[in-house]
């Protein structure tokens, strides 16, 4: 497997980083590991390999992740992060224009921790909006699996006040949001 921990896959195209393959054995997920590249051709990977780290037969394998994986609207958008106390009126609904759940947006959070806020945000003000999203959802734990999760909306003390229904995949490295429009404004999906 590759190891994400320290260096995560590239998140702009053309750019390409080292990373750590690890060979798991005998229950060690990093019993022998050799350096590669992973190099971001826009909707898919190049890795540069070099023999498996074994003497004995080994080979890399490869996990089979959803398209949403690979085809994904970035945001890179400091506002969104929870710990921005600004009040705002920022709002969701003409970004995330699909009311259907069977046609989302598909999109990778890039600023904060790359994720949807995980915990009830103790308050209403925050992520530049009166009504910021978060969820309290068990994030994917296995590459390529997706499950529903619910966002609230705070309002106030009301920490539900509305909400909708969203999908969390997880990429490998990264999570992928299937994100639909919120149902009123101004509610906007904020990071951690």
């Amino acid at each position: 497997y590759i190891d994400t921990s320290n260096t995560p896959y590239p998140s702009s195209v053309g750019e390409t980083v080292n990373a750590t393959a690890c060979g798991y054995y005998g229950g060690n997920l990093c019993y022998a590991s050799n350096m590669i590249t992973i190099t971001n051709c826009s909707t898919y990977y190049i890795f540069g390999l070099t023999a498996p780290p074994f003497s004995s037969p080994s080979r890399y394998c490869t996990v089979d992740l959803p398209s949403q994986c690979y085809s994904y609207r970035s945001i890179n958008d400091s506002t969104r992060s929870i710990s921005n106390l600004v009040n705002g009126t920022a709002c969701d609904q003409s970004l995330f224009t699909s009311s259907n759940i069977s046609a989302p947006t598909y999109v990778r959070f890039i600023s904060s921790n790359g994720a949807i806020y995980n915990y009830a945000p103790g308050g209403s003000n925050m992520c530049g909006t009166s009504l910021p999203g978060w969820t309290n959802s068990t994030f994917p734990t296995n590459p390529g699996d997706t499950v529903n999760a619910i966002v609230c909306y705070q309002y106030l003390t009301r920490s539900c006040y509305v909400s909708n229904t969203i999908t969390i995949t997880n990429c490998d490295s990264f999570y992928v949001f299937g994100l639909t429009k919120p149902p009123r404004c101004p509610a906007r999906y904020c990071t951690g």
